[in-house]
């Protein structure tokens, strides 16, 4: 686990930052202050993959989970059932290429993170105190606030 913390200012009078790494710290072991510091509010637009189950032929099929206002979609979809180009489509895409995520290929700020960056929109990441890793495909970046608005200013990807 990373964590961020403010620890002073510097010489200019900016904030100063410390990482400071926790290996093999369960959930248990952390308390209530850490776990607030771990917790984000999901972004409120995007989609995430919540699950991916086999039919009875074998076919993969995907449930989702709208940002916007937080619905979980009522059965699951087939790839071929889903609109050819919707973010349905791109997020059951990017979610089988993202089984074995490049950890190189993500910027973090703490247990959260962003890839894919597109002009209107990026693909979030966020490692829950489970350590389980949830994507928010197609997240709209002039919507992002808090830490995920403070995440991508951070690498001077500011949203406008």
């Amino acid at each position: 686990m990373l964590l961020k913390n403010k620890t002073t200012d510097d010489a200019e009078g900016n904030e100063a930052f410390e990482i400071q790494e926790y290996h093999g710290v369960t959930r248990d072991q952390l308390n209530q202050a850490w776990l607030d510091l771990i917790q984000v509010k999901k972004p409120r637009t995007g989609i995430e993959v919540v699950e991916t189950v086999q039919d009875d032929q074998s076919e993969r099929r995907f449930i989702f989970r709208n940002l916007r206002n937080d619905e979980v979609s009522p059965h699951p979809w087939r790839m071929n059932d889903i609109e050819e180009g919707s973010i349905r489509q791109y997020a059951a895409r990017m979610h089988l290429a993202d089984q074995a995520i490049n950890e190189e290929n993500i910027r973090w700020w703490g247990n959260i993170g962003y890839m894919r960056p597109m002009r209107r929109q990026v693909d979030l990441i966020f490692r829950d105190e489970e350590g389980v890793d949830h994507i928010y495909y197609a997240a709209r970046r002039d919507e992002l606030i808090g830490e995920w608005h403070d995440l991508m200013a951070e690498y001077d990807d500011v949203v406008e």
